[in-house]
């Protein structure tokens, strides 16, 4: 071979041996410093970012110790659980406010999910052999809300009782919608109510427990609590009450408040005796409250309006008590009363009432025990 030829293939090579070098030598160092220079400028600026964030350290950390106590505050607003029996408490509430609580039906649906606060973090997998367990993912507070629907007959002032005691709830209530329609010749409103209760379950939300102090363990859930009386064997049954009128225990006399011979309201363990009175002179309804219990082996009662109050013991095997109420004199009359029975007894309590048959002034509010109304 010429020295010509050999020479030209050593240039050919020594070009091959370059552009090799370039592309799998150089051109490979050369991204990789590349891809270096990126990364450091992106960590360069993210290191710039904490470093700023840094400064204002204190300043996050007190606005998230602010921004919690914010949500714990609202937090509290809101039941933290929806079970049936907290609504069937809140229900038991509200007898108070409606006179006859037969005239009020209410549904109890089964609460539903609508929003979750924040976001589970994915379980990871972990090394159980090991004891190198995974973390657990983290618990989120879950928004319920439940709908019930209320059916009611009653006085406009009981609904409006009943609207300011929603109002005043502890939790968050609100009401979806009312449909009401009042009859001005009996002044009965009837209609429906879609009531709103709303709940938070989560970490540190701890369901409220009932309180009750009901008796349990009735044999007959229809015919009351622990004591009561089977239903036909109450002794006043057969004539309705009027046994009740001639022999009783507490005498209620409801008369108008402008009469000029006594006070509009009185009770009394006996009419003879003005000692015993309890009164009331005002032209509107007053509370009153009756208690039945024991103490050192006897059993007494005691009716009260506001602070005058009287007590005396039970001789006998029941509580009657007769209210005799006149008739409204014209549409000014309003006195009345709405009596509470506290009855943590045996021992059966028993009304019986005369009163006047369009706009009666007894009403029978909350109750406890065993307590009729003839």
């Amino acid at each position: 071979m010429k020295t010509s030829h050999i020479n030209i293939l050593l240039v050919f090579l020594a070009v091959i041996l370059c552009i090799a070098g370039y592309y799998f030598l150089y051109q490979p160092e050369k991204d990789k410093e590349a891809q270096l220079t990126t990364e450091i400028n992106s960590l360069q600026q993210r290191y710039d970012e904490l470093k700023e964030m840094e400064a204002h350290r204190e300043e996050y950390v007190a606005k998230t110790e602010e921004l919690k106590r914010q949500f714990e505050e609202e937090l509290v607003k809101y039941a933290p659980d929806l079970n049936q029996e907290n609504a069937v408490m809140y229900l038991k509430g509200t007898e108070e406010y409606f006179e006859d609580w037969t005239n009020v039906s209410v549904g109890l649906p089964h609460p539903a999910t609508f929003y979750t606060l924040g976001a589970s973090a994915p379980a990871e997998t972990g090394d159980i052999a090991t004891g190198n367990e995974a973390p657990q993912p983290e618990q989120n507070y879950v928004c319920q809300k439940v709908s019930y629907p209320i059916n009611f007959t009653c006085k406009y002032q009981e609904i409006k009782d009943y609207l300011d005691y929603v109002a005043a709830y502890k939790y968050r209530l609100n009401i979806e919608s009312v449909n009401m329609s009042y009859n001005p010749e009996t002044e009965i409103v009837s209609g429906a109510i879609v009531l709103n209760s709303y709940a938070i379950t989560g970490p540190g939300r701890n369901p409220d427990v009932p309180s009750l102090n009901q008796p349990k363990g009735v044999e007959n859930i229809f015919l009351g609590g622990e004591g009561a009386p089977a239903a036909d064997s109450s002794p006043y049954t057969a004539d309705n009450g009027e046994a009740i009128v001639s022999a009783h225990n507490i005498v209620m006399l409801l008369n108008s408040a402008k009469n000029d011979a006594a006070d509009g309201v009185i009770i009394a363990a006996s009419e003879s005796d003005e000692k015993t009175y309890v009164s009331y002179s005002g032209n509107d309804v007053t509370d009153v409250k009756i208690s039945v219990y024991s103490q050192d082996d006897k059993n007494f009662v005691k009716y009260e309006i506001g602070d005058k109050s009287y007590e005396t013991e039970i001789l006998t095997n029941d509580v009657t008590i007769y209210v005799k109420s006149s008739e409204r004199v014209d549409s000014e009359d309003s006195n009345g009363v709405k009596v509470s029975v506290d009855n943590s007894t045996t021992i059966p309590v028993y009304f019986k009432v005369v009163d006047d048959s369009t706009a009666g002034r007894f009403s029978l509010g909350s109750k406890s025990g065993t307590v009729k109304v003839y």
